[in-house]
């Protein structure tokens, strides 16, 4: 319905699977009714390290 396959939503449940294209994300937003920004906008992503450095 929004374009992205069981086998992808799958494979981001893996804990060890950290890559994920925008337009994958942009799509499962759509799903659930919301914005990019609104995804985004929570502590977990706010309290994040930078990764590199």
């Amino acid at each position: 319905m929004i374009g992205v396959t069981p086998s992808t939503v799958h494979i981001l449940m893996d804990e060890m699977r950290r890559d994920l294209s925008i337009t994958t994300l942009k799509k499962l937003c759509d799903g659930f009714d919301m914005t990019v920004t609104e995804f985004f906008d929570d502590t977990v992503f706010k309290t994040l390290e930078q990764e590199i450095k």
